[in-house]
C-alpha cells in the first residue's frame, strides 16, 4: 500500500534543473556577444564579395547605386547583428526560468546590434 511516486521528481529537483539550464542560457549569451568581431569579420567579406559579384569595385572612391548597396549591405548586416539576437533570445529565456541578470545580457544584446545598423545606416547614407 506504500507506493513511491517515481513518475514525478521532487520539487526540489525541478527548481535545480531550471536553475542550472538558466545558468546555461546566461552563459550561451554572453558567450555570443563574444562572437561580435567574427560576425564583423563575415558580414565585412560578404557584403564585399555580393558587392563584386554585381560588377562594383571596393577600391573605386564613389559609392554604389542604392540598389546594388541594399542587396549587398541587408544580408551583411543580417550576419552582422546574428550574435546579438542570439543574446537577447538566451538571455530572455534565462531570465524566464529565473536568471534575473538574463535581462542584462539581453538588452545589451539588442543595444548592440542596434547600434551596429544604425551606424551603418549612417555610414550608407552620409558616405554619399
Amino acid at each position: 500500500m506504500n507506493e513511491i511516486n517515481t513518475v514525478h521528481p521532487p520539487v526540489g529537483d525541478e527548481r535545480g534543473h531550471d536553475e542550472a539550464r538558466s545558468k546555461q542560457l546566461l552563459r550561451r549569451a554572453w558567450w555570443s556577444l563574444a562572437l561580435f568581431p567574427v560576425s564583423f569579420v563575415a558580414a565585412s567579406l560578404l557584403g564585399g564579395v555580393l558587392l563584386a559579384a554585381m560588377g562594383h569595385d571596393p577600391d573605386i572612391e564613389t559609392s554604389p547605386p542604392w540598389g546594388p548597396t541594399l542587396v549587398a549591405g541587408v544580408p551583411a548586416i543580417v550576419v552582422l547583428i546574428l550574435p546579438g539576437l542570439a543574446a537577447a533570445w538566451f538571455g530572455r529565456r534565462a531570465k524566464e526560468l529565473g536568471e534575473p541578470s538574463g535581462r542584462t545580457a539581453a538588452v545589451t544584446g539588442l543595444a548592440l546590434a542596434a547600434a551596429f545598423v544604425l551606424l551603418n545606416v549612417a555610414a550608407a547614407i552620409f558616405s554619399r
